[in-house]
């Protein structure tokens, strides 16, 4: 967090140190990357890292609290730190949360058709996550993605009233809906991610051409802008095979929680 003062001076410092300690770390991870620095090997000390960087202690010792709650390093405050993996590079923001920014990333094509498209009443899970009323309609979107040519997902995009009707007017083969709100001053900044393993429905067993109750990725996803303000209530479900989930936890951090379907 920015330091609370109205002290120029004070907020530059701050910002050279963030910028310091982020750099330090990511000189680490390059070194361990580039396996210059062996998984299981101990790490110089905090003084020691200093002197080789250029740096205060302290700038250090923010640097390897970093990598040690990213799960890079392992080491209590104080103790000396041990590398205890190589690090993992997270995807962008917007791959996780667009299919075709995740796509474009893997070099691949990604396409779609939109099979429907619909008001509806919003359901409870609309008024918990749209924040809207009961009575309010949303804009429903299904869609099947494809990669390549090949249909792997089906998508099913619920929005509030206020977007919906900017959406609706969308060309319907756009390879990415948020993309193009983004460039209409809607921008998705922040989302909340739930995975499941659920059976394929009657319509999922038509649109993907699959057996009823076939095992399929569910990919629910609640989105919003900068203010938190919701835009998107979505589930995707893919085909098996297609796509796999990679999350790192620690001891000192665990992204990772169950919940409830």
């Amino acid at each position: 967090m920015p330091p609370l003062t109205d002290n120029p001076s004070a907020f530059r410092v701050w910002i050279r140190t963030v910028l310091l300690h982020e750099s330090i770390a990511e000189r680490i991870r390059d070194e361990i990357d580039a396996e210059r620095i062996e998984i299981g090997a101990s790490m110089p000390t905090e003084r020691e890292l200093a002197e080789i960087h250029g740096a205060s202690v302290g700038t250090v010792r923010l640097a390897l609290r970093n990598l040690v709650l990213e799960g890079t390093l392992a080491g209590g405050r104080g103790a000396p730190k041990t590398v205890v993996r190589r690090p993992n590079a997270p995807s962008a923001f917007s791959e996780v949360l667009s299919f075709a920014q995740w796509a474009y990333a893997q070099g691949r094509e990604p396409g779609g058709s939109v099979v429907d498209q619909v008001w509806v009443t919003a359901n409870s899970s609309d008024v918990r996550n749209l924040r809207c009323a009961t009575r309010d309609r949303v804009l429903l979107v299904v869609r099947t993605r494809t990669l390549d040519g090949e249909i792997v997902m089906l998508e099913r995009a619920r929005y509030p009233d206020w977007l919906g009707r900017i959406v609706e007017q969308m060309d319907p083969s756009l390879p990415s809906v948020t993309n193009a709100l983004g460039e209409q001053g809607v921008h998705f900044t922040r989302a909340d991610h739930s995975f499941a393993a659920v059976a394929a429905s009657s319509e999922d067993s038509r649109l993907l051409c699959v057996p009823r109750g076939k095992p399929l990725l569910s990919h629910h996803r609640v989105s919003a802008d900068r203010h938190g303000l919701p835009l998107e209530n979505s589930e995707d479900r893919y085909l098996s095979g297609m796509l796999a989930i990679a999350v790192s936890s620690s001891e000192q951090s665990n992204p990772l929680r169950w919940v409830d379907l």
